[in-house]
């Protein structure tokens, strides 16, 4: 028997949380979140093309909108998403109007 209307939605919410959405947030956008969408026929790389407004910009990786979850680098290794990314930014640098690319994998 199929799930219901509730048990649907309430597999797809367990699901996106397993998976999860990823968003970006930084001196670009005065740190409210974007969404990272994913690339065409991959369910593991997420993209977004920012502006910079500065001569070089710092921003974080959040998962599902969660402070909690932040993905962040230490001295070369990445780590998260869990809570020890606070200031643990990371760099673009570039001059304003640029566009970049920020891919997350």
């Amino acid at each position: 028997e199929p799930p219901s209307v509730a048990g649907l939605s309430a597999l797809m919410a367990a699901d996106e949380a397993t998976i999860g959405r990823y968003f970006i947030t930084g001196s670009f956008n005065a740190w409210s979140f974007s969404e990272m969408l994913p690339v065409l026929g991959s369910l593991e790389v997420f993209e977004i093309e920012v502006e910079l407004y500065g001569w070089g910009e710092e921003f974080q990786v959040v998962r599902n909108k969660d402070w909690q979850q932040t993905i962040y680098s230490v001295d070369g290794e990445v780590y998260g998403p869990d809570d020890g990314g606070q200031g643990l930014n990371w760099h673009i640098s570039g001059r304003p109007g640029d566009v970049v690319r920020v891919e997350f994998r």
